[in-house]
């Protein structure tokens, strides 16, 4: 009667670990996660805290859906003069 090698004696076959996939998964994607943080981070840090005035006059002015102010912040943009208001644009045809 044979019994089965237990892990100390010298005849047990050689596993390899198996938590090394895991592992190695873990932390590849803890690798990409701090990257894409510190991507976000410096695309942050390029924007800018204040609007800019435009340099120039535009042919008219286009609201997007978005934030809550955007249709005051183009009725300002034309208030300003910086674009053509619909008198102008009809009148112009």
């Amino acid at each position: 009667m044979s019994l089965p090698p237990d892990d100390k004696s010298p005849n047990a076959p050689a596993v390899r670990p198996r938590g090394w996939l895991r592992a190695t998964i873990v932390a590849s994607l803890a690798i990409l996660f701090v990257g894409a943080a510190m991507g976000f981070v410096g695309f942050l840090s390029q924007l800018r805290g204040v609007e800019i005035k435009p340099a120039r006059n535009a042919d008219g002015i286009v609201v997007l859906t978005g934030g809550s102010s955007r249709v005051s912040d183009a009725m300002e943009l034309l208030a300003g003069g910086y674009g053509a208001g619909p008198a102008s644009a009809a009148s112009s045809r």
